[in-house]
């Protein structure tokens, strides 16, 4: 695939919310080469005032439930703190909308290389924590 398409996961609920992930295997505009990139997409009604998120992790489930390393790395981690936090919103928060994730998630290749891909899906597990302390562990979603 090209840089900036992308393959949407199925509708997950986490914390009371609707939620996507997005996975853009040949990178999204801002992805290095070679890199996929993946965001966590929230789906909010337009009435919802937004969510605040303090602590986001994603990683990749190979075919055997084991964890696949993302730069020797089981779970790629992002922490926000109340000096930086990313708000979701229904109008889009900071200049992203209403996702957030890495840009250069892993290396393609390696991927391919793998033994992350089960009949042509990966799976990729999520864990968040909202503000005020919302936990939402082991969501998994599958992108075919």
């Amino acid at each position: 695939m090209r840089a900036g398409e992308v393959v949407e996961s199925p509708e997950f609920e986490c914390a009371g919310h609707k939620w996507k992930l997005q996975l853009y295997p040949g990178g999204s505009e801002s992805s290095m080469d070679g890199y996929i990139a993946v965001y966590l997409f929230a789906i909010l009604p337009s009435e919802f005032s937004e969510i605040t998120m303090a602590d986001l992790a994603f990683n990749i489930k190979k075919s055997d439930g084991q964890n696949y390393l993302v730069d020797d790395s089981a779970w790629m981690q992002f922490y926000m703190n109340s000096a930086n936090p990313f708000t979701f919103s229904p109008m889009g928060g900071r200049d992203m909308g209403d996702r957030f994730g890495p840009d250069d998630f892993t290396e393609l290749n390696k991927l391919l290389d793998s033994d992350v891909l089960e009949f042509g899906t990966l799976t990729i597990e999520v864990r968040m924590r909202l503000h005020p302390d919302d936990y939402c562990n082991d969501q998994r979603a599958n992108l075919p």
